[in-house]
């Protein structure tokens, strides 16, 4: 059996059978109550009241050691009741100011980089041409080679154009790219490097195909597969 009694002051409780003629703590006023051997409220009253005094509890700021009373029963503030209140102030506080925060930087992000892509595609980019080709050396597939086509510019040809890469496979076969994920070279002359180390990192190609380059090739619009026939000496 559960008896139901309220403080002087106000404050409704309940308690088992057995506290009856016992006194508790008054969590409001903080002075002895008796338990009265029968209720002294109504249910609809403690019914109503019951979530409230719950929350009071939760939130109250008591101090460590301090008792409190609660369904009758008298109880120390646990320090996980100050935890709980604490991570439910950080939970708010990154729900509402830094949550936000990150997703109005991660969408400026994505309409920069959506915008720069954007342009690059429809305005900046000049004549493209898909370029593969294949490289040996002294006769044997190059595999892991860097190839780099820089645009010369010449009295007919002004335009202002990044270099495109490439790196061959096993086969020793390449496909330029342009930048990001555009393929291509752009039309025109191109100073060829070529270069590929060693587990050492020492380079195996001379220089002159590389550093000190000599290699010319022209990108035309119909360009068919290239293919470079290099030696070590």
């Amino acid at each position: 059996m559960v008896v139901r009694f309220k403080c002087p002051c106000g404050k409704k409780f309940k308690a088992p059978d057995d506290k009856i003629g016992k006194k508790i703590l008054c969590s409001s006023c903080g002075n002895p109550v008796l338990v009265p051997e029968e209720d002294t409220v109504v249910v609809e009253d403690v019914a109503a009241t019951a979530s409230l005094r719950a929350d009071e509890l939760l939130r109250s700021g008591s101090k460590d050691g301090q008792r409190v009373s609660f369904g009758g029963f008298d109880q120390e503030t646990a320090p996980e009741n100050k935890l709980r209140n604490l991570l439910v102030d950080v939970g708010q506080e990154f729900g509402t100011k830094i949550l936000p925060g990150i997703a109005a930087i991660a969408f400026l992000f994505f309409i920069t980089y959506w915008l720069s892509n954007s342009v690059m595609k429809t305005s900046t980019l000049p004549d493209l041409v898909e370029v593969t080709g294949t490289i040996t050396l002294d006769g044997q597939p190059l595999a892991g080679a860097h190839v780099i086509f820089e645009p010369i510019k010449t009295p007919d040809n002004d335009v202002k154009a990044a270099a495109s890469h490439g790196l061959t496979d096993e086969t020793g076969t390449f496909s330029l790219v342009y930048v990001k994920d555009i393929t291509g070279a752009v039309v025109g002359m191109h100073r060829v490097e070529i270069s590929a180390r060693n587990e050492k990192g020492k380079e195996r190609v001379p220089f002159q195909y590389n550093v000190r380059s000599t290699l010319a090739i022209e990108v035309k619009p119909d360009s068919e597969p290239l293919k470079f026939d290099i030696l070590s000496n």
